[in-house]
């Protein structure tokens, strides 16, 4: 028998070789196109895009990147927060507006079991997405947010607002969690997000000083101290998870059962034990 030829090796060996080379070099350069190793200004510039399905990727894209332990980089990075926080603001904005001029078509109830069946429309998504994303920055700017998130008021789209409060709280559970984190971040990187925070405490910009004093007296009080002493200018998590265990879907309460667990305050206590009383009253909207 003939031993092969150099050319029947090739086939054997090289050629699926350089098949699956061209298919990692693919991969990779996918990868780094669509949410891998972007830096904070590229997910910014996606935010802002006209086109609301690449604005939608970028959330979605960024909630993965800062769920992952190696973007503390990102995380750690009190600008790239006041960017996003700032733009779950225009997100918000921008949801109240389609929810006036539009209703959602609400879903029908189950007759036997009060379940709904509810797909979220993309600014929706885009919100929920955005928020726990913002959540996991260690300046956490967004609590005032989250927190108009969580008590929005009753609106033509019920449902809707079912689905943003849901995301909002599991949001502020990521923050409580966060913060226990804070005090093991290297010294500079913790310096250099109370610096920031300081500075925005004390700016002119009533919304933006807000935000960083209410970061910071969960941070920092005796940092706090030095730039207010307006307690109304501190958001009172607890309080505001308080109010949103009373509400009518049983999941948004779980969330809070959930939440409460990484903050403190005087309503913690009393909530938790509320709600360890509760008895699943209310109807549940499933998500499709």
């Amino acid at each position: 028998m003939a031993p092969p030829s150099g050319r029947f090796i090739a086939q054997l060996f090289l050629v699926p070789g350089t098949i699956v080379l061209l298919s990692v070099l693919l991969l990779m350069m996918f990868h780094n196109l669509f949410g891998g190793g972007q830096t904070a200004d590229q997910f910014v510039r996606q935010l802002d895009s006209p086109n609301s399905d690449i604005r939608w990727r970028a959330a979605s894209d960024l909630a993965k990147t800062l769920a992952q332990p190696d973007s503390i980089a990102l995380r750690a990075n009190p600008d790239f927060a006041l960017e996003l926080t700032e733009r779950l603001g225009w997100a918000i904005t921008d949801l109240d507006e389609q929810t006036a001029q539009k209703p959602a078509k609400q879903p029908a109830a189950d007759a036997n079991n009060l379940k709904f069946k509810f797909k979220p429309n993309p600014q929706q998504e885009y919100v929920s997405f955005l928020a726990p994303a913002v959540a996991r920055m260690h300046a956490p700017l967004a609590i005032p947010l989250l927190c108009q998130l969580a008590q929005r008021p009753e609106s033509p789209d019920r449902a809707g607002a079912i689905v943003v409060r849901r995301q909002a709280l599991w949001a502020l559970a990521i923050i409580g969690d966060n913060l226990r984190e804070f005090p093991r971040l290297p010294a500079d990187q913790q310096t250099r997000i109370l610096d920031r925070l300081e500075q925005l405490a004390m700016s002119t910009d009533k919304q933006k000083s807000g935000w960083g004093c209410t970061a910071l007296s969960y941070l920092d009080k005796s940092r706090l101290a030095k730039v207010t002493q307006d307690p109304t200018a501190i958001v009172q998590v607890d309080r505001v998870l308080a109010g949103c265990a009373q509400v009518d879907d049983p999941v948004a309460r779980e969330m809070v059962a959930l939440a409460l667990r990484f903050w403190e305050g005087e309503l913690v206590l009393p909530t938790l034990r509320k709600l360890a009383r509760d008895d699943g009253h209310g109807q549940l909207l499933q998500l499709e």
